[in-house]
């Protein structure tokens, strides 16, 4: 008797452990991060152009923002920290000051008149901050 109901218990158990890491991936989905851009590059400085959601299908593009060689910066929006949800990409266009350099994809956005090809970016998760890293 104890051993189906433990056979029983532990499915259930089981099942609810395997179970709540989908429910808690699911629930963080639409989680708001901070947005950190970091310039991982010692030669450059970049003024970029981002691409970022905050709700599902609700895409905003911003720019331009500065970051200096080594650097890195919390992109603000009207004064506030722009933030972007986990499960949504992130997507950039980057120059260098020098107009000899830039970072480009080919997800096609306009912003202010002109039209630029963007690039999806990896996304590093630390805390309640997303880093978005440009290299060289």
């Amino acid at each position: 008797m104890i051993d189906k109901l433990f056979s029983k218990t532990g499915v259930a158990l089981v099942a609810y452990l395997a179970w709540t890491p989908f429910a808690a991936a699911e629930w963080r989905s639409d989680f708001l991060r901070d947005v950190l851009l970091v310039n991982d590059c010692d030669r450059h400085s970049w003024e970029v152009l981002i691409s970022f959601s905050t709700r599902k299908d609700q895409w905003t593009v911003a720019g331009w923002y500065e970051v200096s060689p080594g650097e890195n910066t919390y992109l603000l929006r009207n004064g506030t920290r722009v933030r972007h949800r986990d499960n949504a990409n992130f997507y950039v266009y980057a120059e260098n000051l020098e107009r000899t350099r830039e970072i480009r994809g080919d997800m096609g956005t306009n912003y202010r008149g002109e039209h630029y090809k963007m690039k999806k970016v990896p996304r590093n998760f630390r805390g309640d901050t997303v880093e978005i890293w440009l290299g060289c």
